[in-house]
């Protein structure tokens, strides 16, 4: 029985000892983010997109997987509002944000919870100083799978995945839709 017991125990150190808990990992996304409805007032500071209005969007996280489920990191992305009708009438922000998201199971096909909170600046507004906070909830399907690109350690966190969900900024509510890779 104490062999048995030291020879668990030992097998349960090298597993632990082979599992790499905390990886650093990088994100890409990109996307489109569709008009829902204002929530500030006409003359208010600020930017208020009309209902004509599409976002493409593209956006980049770099941080740290923790314990195989968890996302924390710092990220960038860039913005780009135009209605269908007036490509020439664009407005371009940038977004710097908290990217955090959760995958609760190692399988193949896992669940997504993600959120990025942070600020929006769009550049040339008429209204003047145009940062404005900015905040995503996003639930999707997480796919994981090996890149050729990335080296093939025995724990591969890379994925590739898609979201849904609703975001805030500029003073509009979107649904933001994307597809993004994980490495």
């Amino acid at each position: 029985m104490l062999v048995a017991l030291g020879c668990g125990g030992s097998a349960w150190a090298q597993y632990r000892q082979d599992k790499n808990l905390n990886k650093f990992m990088m994100k890409l996304e990109a996307g489109a983010m569709t008009y829902v409805s204002n929530t500030g007032v006409e003359g208010d500071m600020g930017y208020i997109v009309t209902d004509q209005q599409m976002v493409a969007s593209a956006f980049m996280a770099m941080g740290i997987n923790l314990f195989h489920d968890f996302f924390v990191g710092l990220g960038a992305g860039y913005n780009y509002f135009t209605a269908a009708s007036a490509v020439a009438s664009a407005q371009h922000s940038a977004t710097a944000y908290l990217d955090m998201d959760y995958r609760p199971f190692q399988t193949k096909y896992a669940p997504l919870i993600s959120t990025k909170i942070g600020a929006n600046y769009l550049m040339g507004s008429p209204y003047g100083n145009s940062l404005k906070p900015y905040l995503e909830l996003c639930t999707g399907l997480n796919v994981y799978t090996k890149f050729r690109f990335v080296n093939h350690e025995r724990d591969n966190y890379s994925s590739w995945y898609v979201q849904i969900g609703v975001a805030h900024t500029q003073q509009t509510v979107f649904i933001p839709a994307r597809i993004g890779l994980r490495f």
